[in-house]
């Protein structure tokens, strides 16, 4: 997410006082490394956060589109699936 969109969220959890309302939980973090992201998308979609870089996005021009990858809103960077 572009920066803008993050203080935006950051501005709406404040301005809602749910800040006062949320605790942080601790997870395993053998349970991270071993979530199934296919359990909550397609296969397809995992596979292009898995394999796409910078350097090799025109390979995935049709599942940017798909996906809404874009400069704008959710831009592609190296590293991506680790990140999510």
């Amino acid at each position: 997410m572009k920066p803008l969109r993050i203080k935006m969220t950051d501005t709406l959890i404040r301005e809602y006082d749910l800040l006062s309302k949320m605790e942080q939980i601790g997870i395993d973090q053998e349970y991270i490394q071993n979530v199934d992201l296919s359990n909550f998308h397609s296969d397809d979609y995992v596979d292009c956060l898995r394999n796409i870089t910078v350097e090799h996005k025109d390979m995935y021009a049709d599942q940017m589109r798909a996906y809404s990858f874009t400069d704008c809103d959710c831009p592609i960077f190296d590293y991506m699936y680790e990140y999510c």
